[in-house]
């Protein structure tokens, strides 16, 4: 099933609603795979522009960035590129939590593409690693981009919209990924996933969606990108990541089948966290 959502429609995580009138229990989860388009002209456009080989490139899987200036400046810079001026790289970050669980999460993916692909290559960015340089230098040639940590939406100003990386040393930054920054990216990703807070958030634009991380990534040339409607637990969707890529990889199935199919599992749990994940772009995405 293929939805084209109009204004506050874009907030709707449509496979908790209900198949009928007659019975609430009974989701359209339950009945289709579902797919988010920001336009009808999207998949029009994108089947002429993306004919891709069924396998392309690596494995990105970012996560775990140092976020806390002492922890940055005892393991990711030297003596010579601390400057009094460093802290305020992490003005911005201050009140946000580590990400411990996205480190596991990425290394059970990462293990998962083993286990399933064995001669897949895969680079995992983890710690000091996945900085903005980092993500713009591997993010071209990937197949595959994962990216778990903080997700930030300005909807008033959604430029200021913005991933959280680790900063990197020379120059300093703050380790921001803003949507001018993914747009200037160019990428042939089979797959994107945004395993952050509010990825399919931002500002809403009559007749072309939200303008936020999920649409910059369709818009860099990302075939299909996994983005959430709310806030997510690092902890909670580790579970949940294993299971869409077990059904990913194992399975073969593409993109919105292998979402579903996660979410079909998770949904026993009684309640409707595993609803915060919609796929967007193109349903027939796959590794």
């Amino acid at each position: 099933m293929l939805l084209v959502p109009e204004d506050t429609l874009h907030t709707v995580p449509f496979g908790a609603m209900p198949w009928s009138s007659k019975d609430s229990h009974d989701l359209l989860l339950q009945h289709a795979e579902i797919t988010v388009l920001p336009s009808a002209l999207f998949i029009e456009r994108r089947s002429v522009e993306l004919v891709r080989a069924a396998h392309s490139g690596n494995f990105i899987l970012v996560g775990d960035p140092t976020i806390r200036e002492n922890v940055w400046a005892r393991t990711c810079a030297t003596a010579n590129e601390i400057k009094t001026s460093w802290n305020s790289a992490f003005d911005w970050t201050r009140s946000l939590p580590s990400l411990p669980g996205t480190r596991t999460e990425v290394l059970d993916i990462a293990d998962l593409v083993h286990r399933f692909d064995p001669a897949a290559p895969i680079k995992t960015l983890l710690g000091c690693a996945p900085t903005p340089s980092a993500l713009r230098t591997n993010a071209a040639d990937a197949e595959l981009l994962h990216i778990a940590t903080h997700g930030l939406v300005d909807a008033r100003r959604p430029r200021l919209s913005a991933l959280v990386l680790t900063p990197d040393a020379m120059p300093l930054d703050d380790g921001a990924v803003q949507l001018p920054d993914i747009l200037d990216m160019r990428l042939h990703a089979h797959l994107v996933v945004l395993s952050a807070c509010d990825t399919s958030s931002g500002r809403l634009l009559p007749g072309e969606g939200v303008l936020g991380l999920a649409q910059a990534f369709l818009q860099a040339g990302a075939e299909s990108v996994v983005a959430s409607y709310w806030r997510v637990s690092d902890g909670s969707t580790v579970s949940f990541m294993q299971s869409f890529y077990r059904h990913l990889l194992s399975d073969r199935l593409p993109a919105a089948a292998a979402l579903r199919r996660a979410q079909l599992d998770a949904s026993s749990a009684g309640d409707y966290g595993w609803a915060a994940f919609a796929v967007y772009g193109r349903p027939d995405a796959r590794l």
